[in-house]
């Protein structure tokens, strides 16, 4: 399997589970090519829909946890929107 490293700047939240990163560093060990901007879904993590008052809150806790904030992330596959994650840390950025 091939896992590849992703390093960058949470930029925009999209929902409780998908997010923009501004991407600084790659370690590519894999086949994908990445843009300077990337949409990300963390694995595992099926939030409830914006509609709904649960996929809110889920949004605003992102928000609160990611937004701003450099990451380290890990590719664990591909969707046709974007990439899917692990969240392997996150660093304090400027808010």
């Amino acid at each position: 399997m091939y896992v590849d490293k992703v390093f960058g700047e949470v930029t925009t939240i999209v929902d409780g589970n998908t997010f923009l990163v501004r991407v600084l560093k790659t370690e590519k060990i894999g086949l994908y090519t990445y843009k300077e901007t990337e949409r990300m879904r963390i694995d595992g993590l099926d939030a409830p829909a914006l509609t709904e008052l649960a996929g809110k809150r889920m949004k605003e806790k992102l928000t609160r946890k990611l937004f701003g904030n450099k990451v380290a992330l890990t590719i664990t596959g591909w969707m046709a929107n974007g990439y899917l994650c692990t969240i392997d840390s996150v660093e304090k950025g400027r808010r």
